[in-house]
């Protein structure tokens, strides 16, 4: 375990005690958690036995020895179905590694997976693919951790495809009709009516200001998130010069 986050470089990760703000504190510690998954794979492939893992997990999470730990294999099961019952708990949301039992049940799915059946050339073909594992074990962190990254990252993310188009079409110093249809098309007739508004009242540097700031706020955001934004920007950027090449001619 220990290994694999030197291997991996975990320690260049960003530190959250030095995040900008509350959501880029948030998704750092994020990031943290999900580092401590991976290093809890590498550790089971290393041994090559699931309970062994686990009750090793056990031993470092508590700081006891053999001698103090009675572990129960399926006892530990029976919690893991009590988690579907467990609602945000906001002391989680700080933490940098996710709860025991989040790890356990991750390190069991990413058992039953393809991809670890097919490393160990094993008998079995697995239940789940390995993009399905890591879904499952997102889900399981919210259900302890509660949804405030997703909604806050949301908003972000809505923000800055409403202020980045509106730069995109804005590019000629006009909002024509087609580009304002387009507009409430993606994002709504109440944000085109506010954006109109904006335009009849506000000189340029006060819109571009507005979509600094909201590329300020996307900064705070992780690699995944951002990819969202450039990818959904490419599309309407493409859709704007398509549409420009046809007015020329």
């Amino acid at each position: 375990h220990e290994v694999s986050h030197f291997y991996y470089q975990h320690s260049l990760y960003p530190n959250p005690d030095k995040a900008r703000n509350r959501i880029e504190y948030l998704n750092f510690l994020h990031l943290s958690r999900a580092a401590e998954i991976s290093a809890d794979r590498v550790g089971f492939i290393g041994s090559g036995n699931i309970e062994n893992s686990l009750r090793s997990m056990l031993k470092i999470s508590s700081g006891l020895g053999d001698e103090h730990i009675n572990f129960n294999f399926s006892s530990y099961l029976d919690q893991l179905r009590e988690l579907k019952e467990i609602k945000g708990d906001q002391s989680q949301l700080f933490s940098t590694h996710p709860t025991f039992l989040n790890r356990m049940q991750a390190l069991i799915w990413f058992s039953m997976s393809h991809e670890y059946h097919e490393f160990f050339e094993t008998d079995k073909k697995g239940i789940y693919d390995l993009k399905t594992v890591d879904k499952k074990i997102d889900e399981s962190i919210k259900k302890v951790t509660g949804g405030e990254i997703d909604i806050s990252n949301k908003e972000i993310v809505d923000k800055a495809l409403l202020w980045g188009a509106l730069w995109i079409y804005l590019a000629d110093k006009k909002f024509s009709k087609e580009e304002q249809e387009k507009f409430s098309k993606r994002f709504g007739d109440k944000a085109t009516v506010s954006i109109k508004s904006l335009l009849n009242i506000s000189k340029m540097p006060v819109i571009e200001k507005k979509v600094m700031e909201a590329y300020t706020n996307a900064s705070t955001l992780l690699k995944s998130e951002k990819e969202k934004i450039i990818k959904k920007l490419k599309e309407i950027y493409s859709e704007a010069d398509e549409h420009n090449n046809k007015s020329k001619e």
